[in-house]
């Protein structure tokens, strides 16, 4: 599995989501794992601009979601601690909210699954 990095995912279908993502290949097929994949909206305020953040999978629990990496138009890779705080934020109400493990612990677990041990 290689290294994970936080990224803005554009879609070939148009949709724009922000996520912590492991790239990976399943069965010759290279797919991205997306761990709470939400959209982000910029919002005017009394204050100023702010995010508006929704999870782009609005029903379910689900916390991983795996992308064909040829269903991607484009992906940038993000390093801005204000939007990664906002992600980590995110995630941690929802694993609050639903008792989901981390994605690291995830991905091992995933790996432990695949590789059969």
């Amino acid at each position: 599995m290689e290294e994970e990095f936080y990224s803005v995912v554009k879609l070939k279908n148009g949709e724009e989501l922000f996520s912590h993502v492991c790239p990976t290949v399943e069965d010759n097929v290279d797919l991205l794992l997306l761990y709470y994949p939400i959209t982000i909206t910029r919002v005017r305020t009394k204050e100023g601009l702010a995010y508006s953040v929704e999870p782009w999978i609005k029903i379910g629990n689900e916390s991983i979601f795996p992308i064909r990496k040829e269903d991607i138009l484009t992906m940038s890779e993000i390093e801005d601690e204000h939007l990664i705080e906002l992600h980590k934020r995110y995630v941690s109400t929802r694993e609050d909210d639903t008792g989901n493990i981390s994605f690291n612990d995830t991905i091992q677990k995933l790996e432990r699954i695949y590789n059969g041990s």
